[in-house]
C-alpha cells in the first residue's frame, strides 16, 4: 500500500513529507489554480528538485464555482478544468478528488435530484473528458458537510453509476464516513470501484498519532479488499509541528499496514 498526504501547497511540507518516508504528496489543485503561470512553473521545477511524487490532488474546484443549472457557466468550468488538467498532469498526478462542497451545494429552488443530475453532467460532460484527454482518473468524495449532495459511499456509488464512465469512481473518506455513521463495512460496496482513500483520526480530524486511540488497520483493510493500494493523509495540519507530525503518522501507518 502507498502511502500520501494532503498538505495544501507549501512546498516546505513536500520535503517534510519526503523526509518522514511517505510515497507521494497531495496538493490542494484550487491552490494550484491561483498561481500564475510562472509561479506554476517555478513551484513545478522545485517539486521535481525535492523528488516526492503528486500522485494525487485534491479540493478540485473552488468553492465559488457553482454545478447547478441556476448559477452554471460551462465556458467558466470548461476553460479551468482544461487548465487544471494541464497542471496536474504537468506535476504527475493520476488521480484527483472531486470533493469541492462548495461547488456541490444546491440552492433554493432545486431539489436534490436535479442537483444529482446535474453533477451527473458535470462529471460525464465536462470534467471527465478533460482529465481522460491526460490520463488522469477522478473520484468521486462522499462529504458530511451539508447541504452538498453525496454523502456517503453507496451515494458516491450511485453517483459513479449515472455517471457511467470507467474514468468517474470513487473514494472513502474515514473522516466523513465517521461523521455520517458510514460503516466502515460498506467500503465492500466499492471492490473494483476505489480509486482513492482519505484517513485519518477521525474523531477530531487530526494527523494519526501514537496514543490518538483509533485503530486504523480496519479502514486500510476494508481499503485493501477493494483492491486500492493509495491512501493519503488529510487531517488539519499544524503548520509549527508538520514535520514530527507526519513522521508519527507514517510509522503508525506502515505498522497497521504491516498487519495486512
Amino acid at each position: 500500500m502507498r502511502f500520501g498526504c494532503c498538505f495544501g501547497s507549501d512546498i516546505t511540507r513536500v520535503a517534510a513529507l519526503r523526509d518522514a518516508g511517505f510515497d507521494y504528496g497531495e496538493p490542494h489543485i484550487s491552490h494550484l489554480m491561483q498561481m500564475d503561470d510562472a509561479v506554476f512553473a517555478a513551484y513545478a521545477d522545485e517539486l521535481r528538485r525535492i523528488g516526492l511524487p503528486i500522485e494525487s490532488g485534491c479540493v478540485l474546484l473552488p468553492g465559488g464555482m457553482a454545478l447547478n443549472r441556476l448559477q452554471r457557466d460551462f465556458d467558466l468550468i470548461d476553460a479551468y478544468l482544461r487548465r487544471a488538467a494541464e497542471r496536474c498532469s504537468r506535476i504527475g498526478m493520476q488521480t484527483v478528488v472531486f470533493g469541492s462542497g462548495g461547488a456541490r451545494r444546491a440552492p433554493e429552488g432545486l431539489s436534490a435530484q436535479e442537483m444529482f443530475e446535474d453533477l451527473v453532467v458535470f462529471l460525464r460532460d465536462h470534467a471527465s473528458p478533460a482529465f481522460a484527454a491526460v490520463g488522469i482518473r477522478i473520484a468521486i468524495e462522499p462529504l458530511s458537510e451539508r447541504p452538498c449532495l453525496i454523502n456517503t459511499v453507496s451515494e458516491a456509488l450511485s453517483l459513479s453509476d449515472a455517471v457511467g464512465d470507467e474514468n468517474v469512481q470513487v473514494l472513502a473518506d474515514v473522516f466523513h464516513m465517521y461523521k455520517e455513521n458510514d460503516a466502515i463495512e460498506n467500503i465492500a460496496k466499492l471492490t473494483g470501484r476505489l480509486l482513492h482513500a482519505h484517513v485519518c483520526s477521525p474523531a477530531e480530524r487530526s494527523i494519526p498519532a501514537q496514543g490518538d486511540g483509533y485503530d486504523l488497520y480496519p479502514f486500510l483493510k476494508a481499503v485493501a479488499d477493494t483492491g486500492c493500494e493509495r491512501v493519503s493523509v488529510e487531517a488539519h495540519i499544524h503548520p509549527e509541528t508538520f514535520a514530527q507530525d507526519v513522521r508519527g503518522a507514517i510509522a503508525r501507518l506502515r505498522e497497521a499496514a504491516d498487519k495486512l
